[in-house]
């Protein structure tokens, strides 16, 4: 009896046994199939971004090039004079220009159109009027209607076929728009950048927009979902819906799909990643660790009948033996990713965990400092001190506590640290706040991300979009941006100047040595120009030949009188071109330069007024012969 009594006892001890671990495997794999997922999102997320910024990058020179087309006072110039019938002298500059910008940077195609004319100049120098009620031409009244400052898509040049353009619109000194300069170039470039990634990644991608996705589902385009396994032509478009001119991840049975609006193109990324087989390694993972779990169970019955209880604390040791080597491994995995790993009991005000406290010591506190005291010692010795103020705001007790009690988890901040005590380098704080049952308290573990690369990438697409690419200087709209805030932040009592300057009768150099050699006197100009002011000083190229420069808490009337014969001087340089023969008539030319002067706050307290009186003043001194200056 006593032994059947044993037999049944250890019976239901090893079906317990089995049943536990069949159901501790079962929901240990839901919940790390819970945490895989996730890992693909934070993976996913990631790749897009990456995927998501080269592609903007892709288009960003194309956008670039044709803002610069937008500012060229060749283009101003013809639109502002253009005659029902213009010269063939005119078209042949405009020809020669539109030509020198479509091979001088690798497109396909440029053009130029006249919105008061309708008529469209091509690069090649063909040219006809666009008709409106002519299909072919709808792109044009829609963007000429559209309140958008330029527009990004698919096309077809007229005369070289279809293609992707990047058009921007042209505006005359009182903001009236005057016509429309486009870009053209290959469709086959951006699909062999979105085949590499395909390839790259492994995944399905693809870049389209509303108006493609409506043409898919009418059957009036060629099906690019082909290779999608998730979604078909409608649900991508209540997807892209959605998405609006953000970004969004959608699960689709075993599909994690991302979705993300690319504003420099108008479009929409759209990316399938297939887990499929990865969650059929789990299923198959599942079903054995059962099968090992049922059968070590009827094992333990048949072999360790008696001796089952007296090896439980082993069993339990053992166990534990393991979990503790998970957690040490899991931590070194941890640490090789996010080396500076910390804990904090936001509850009770302090360190938690070895690491922690080793950091603690290393900063020159103890092992129990008080958090207020760590947050404020990190803020004084590693966060530049521009940050520190905001740093400090983020991470008070009271700050992180309140964000908590709001429902918010993750805190994530940008600032630039001394994390190697040698140099500042930018760096995102993340911080992760949850519950610690254990001693009923909230924990935060902090982790930092070196960001410098996101930031220089940041800061090379902000240069591009600003810098002029003849010159260097900020191009038209960045020098009055720049002013205006130069200007709204100069303190009472200063005084400033605009100075507003052409190159005399440059039309003249262009035609007696030719474009290069006009390219060459613009570089050579804003080089002298440049050199004669100061970093602080703003200097930018607004037109073709004009330049701009805001000069900066300056002495006085008649310091800025004897500042502006230097300038004078020194943009006197003589031009020639070595290549033309000895036995022509014009082997050189003088160049010279016109200049007017506005001065703050005498003459205008913001930009578009100094800009006003210091072309007035310019204006006077071409009248009387050019070849100098005037202050008004």
């Amino acid at each position: 009896m006593k032994n059947k009594l044993l037999l049944r006892t250890n019976f239901l001890l090893c079906g317990i046994l089995a049943l536990g671990f069949t159901i501790s495997s079962f929901l240990g794999m839901k919940s790390y199939e819970e945490m895989f997922k996730k890992n693909i999102e934070a993976v996913g997320s990631l790749t897009s971004e990456s995927i998501f910024h080269q592609i903007n990058s892709h288009a960003a020179q194309p956008l670039s090039i044709s803002t610069a087309m937008s500012d060229d006072r060749i283009f101003e110039n013809f639109l502002a004079t253009e005659l029902p019938r213009p010269s063939s002298v005119s078209l042949s500059l405009v020809k020669e220009r539109l030509k020198f910008y479509k091979e001088h940077y690798g497109f396909a195609s440029a053009f130029l159109v006249s919105s008061q004319t309708d008529t469209y100049y091509h690069f090649s120098g063909r040219n006809h009027v666009l008709e409106q009620n002519d299909s072919e031409n709808e792109w044009y009244y829609y963007f000429k209607s559209s309140p958008d400052e330029y527009s990004f898509g698919e096309g077809t040049d007229p005369y070289e076929g279809d293609m992707y353009f990047v058009d921007c619109k042209i505006y005359d000194d009182n903001g009236n728009l005057t016509g429309i300069v486009g870009l053209g170039f290959l469709i086959e470039n951006l699909q062999e950048l979105l085949q590499s990634y395909n390839r790259e990644y492994d995944i399905n991608l693809l870049v389209t927009d509303v108006g493609s996705i409506a043409a898919m589902a009418k059957g009036e385009h060629e099906n690019l979902l082909q290779s999608f396994k998730s979604i078909n032509v409608s649900e991508l478009a209540s997807i892209v819906e959605e998405t609006g001119e953000g970004k969004q991840t959608v699960w689709k049975r075993n599909f994690f799909i991302v979705s993300a609006y690319i504003p420099s193109i108008r479009s929409y990324l759209v990316i399938e990643n297939n887990i499929e087989k990865m969650r059929s390694y789990f299923n198959v993972q599942l079903i054995c660790g059962i099968c090992v779990t049922i059968l070590i169970a009827l094992v333990i019955l048949l072999i360790f009948n008696k001796v089952i209880l007296s090896y439980n604390g082993r069993l339990l040791e053992l166990v534990v033996s393991q979990e503790v080597e998970h957690y040490a491994l899991l931590s070194d995995a941890i640490k090789n990713l996010y080396p500076d790993v910390l804990e904090f009991d936001l509850t009770h005000r302090r360190a938690y965990g070895e690491n922690t406290k080793r950091n603690c010591k290393t900063i020159g506190l103890k092992d129990d400092a008080d958090y207020r005291e760590i947050v404020e010692t990190v803020m004084k010795n590693q966060v530049k001190e521009e940050f520190r103020e905001s740093f400090l705001n983020v991470f008070t007790l009271e700050n992180v506590i309140e964000r908590y009690s709001k429902g918010e988890t993750e805190i994530k901040y940008d600032c630039m640290m001394n994390t190697h005590w040698d140099h500042y380098n930018w760096v995102q704080l993340q911080a992760q706040l949850f519950y610690y049952m254990s001693d009923e308290s909230i924990h935060m573990i902090l982790f930092s991300r070196d960001i410098n690369d996101e930031k220089e990438r940041e800061r090379r697409l902000l240069r591009m979009a600003e810098t002029d690419s003849l010159t260097g200087l900020y191009n038209k709209n960045a020098t009055k941006r720049h002013a205006e805030a130069a200007l709204t932040q100069t303190e009472e009592g200063s005084v400033c100047a605009l100075i507003i300057t052409d190159i005399d009768y440059f039309k003249s150099v262009n035609d007696t040595f030719g474009h290069a050699v006009g390219d060459r006197v613009i570089k050579d100009f804003a080089k002298k120009l440049k050199r004669q002011f100061r970093d602080v000083d703003i200097c930018g190229r607004i037109g073709g030949d004009e330049f701009a420069v805001l000069m900066r808490d300056i002495p006085g009337g008649s310091w800025l009188t004897g500042k502006m014969e230097k300038l004078a001087q020194e943009l006197r340089f003589e031009v020639s071109d070595g290549r033309r023969k000895t036995d022509e008539k014009i082997k050189s030319l003088n160049i010279t330069a016109s200049i007017g002067v506005a001065c703050y706050p005498q003459n205008g307290m913001d930009f578009d007024t100094l800009y006003k009186s210091a072309d007035a003043a310019l204006y006077k001194v071409k009248e009387n012969g050019r070849n100098g200056f005037l202050i008004s």
